[in-house]
């Protein structure tokens, strides 16, 4: 149906046309919602990822949807970031510390996959070892300081923390770049489980570039 109104089944390039009407502006951003709450392992086994067990609900997806006590407190600043919406419900995974990490899988009583290994440590893989003390991520992290001139970054033991307290130092800026440098964090993270690839840091810090150029033109 998409596809016979408006020749495409981009739903990005849909919902900017002139003529959409509000309701299928709704059923358009619930489809990028959905999209994003179905997460594939390697198996090609598809969990949703706001019960438990795994498996969809719709009281799960209406909370989440429409109940404003499952949104993060700084929720407004969120969504305002210039980055795709896939993005921005991973952020809000992220701060909520609701991405299938090892120790999350645990919980869950999922098998725990292995963590990628270029730190070569011996701990559980959480968000503040994936995105903060990892000396992968830390190294993602010196060569973005370099690339923008920033002073020296505070590195916290909170996701919260260390998106807002760099904030406050660096500007609203810092907003979009940390959110890409995250992004691009967990999908080097689950190509190095489920592919076997592996980026080095300068090829990762230019795929970093490249990304928030095309997120600040399409804005």
């Amino acid at each position: 149906m998409i596809r016979e109104l408006f020749g495409t089944t981009n739903l990005q390039l849909v919902a900017t046309h002139g003529h959409i009407s509000s309701g299928l502006k709704d059923i358009l951003r619930n489809m990028e919602f959905f999209s994003a709450s179905i997460v594939t392992d390697a198996n090609h086994s598809s969990t949703w990822r706001w019960t438990n067990h795994g498996f969809f609900s719709s009281n799960s997806a209406y909370k989440v949807l429409a109940d404003t006590g499952v949104w993060c407190p700084y929720q407004a600043r969120l969504w305002k970031i210039k980055a795709p919406p896939k993005v921005k419900v991973f952020l809000w995974l992220l701060l909520q510390d609701r991405l299938l990490t090892q120790d999350n899988l645990v919980v869950r009583g999922w098998p725990a996959i292995q963590s990628y290994t270029t730190c070569h440590l011996e701990v559980m893989e959480t968000v503040v070892h994936l995105f903060i003390q990892c000396p992968f991520a830390r190294s993602i992290w010196d060569l973005i300081q370099v690339h923008y001139n920033f002073s020296v970054l505070s590195f916290s033991s909170s996701i919260v923390d260390f998106w807002l307290q760099n904030r406050a130092i660096i500007g609203k800026q810092w907003d979009i770049i940390w959110a890409a440098v995250s992004w691009a964090l967990w999908k080097e993270r689950n190509a190095r489980i489920f592919s076997s690839d592996i980026s080095n840091r300068h090829l990762l810090l230019r795929e970093i570039v490249a990304c928030l150029d095309i997120w600040k033109h399409n804005a």
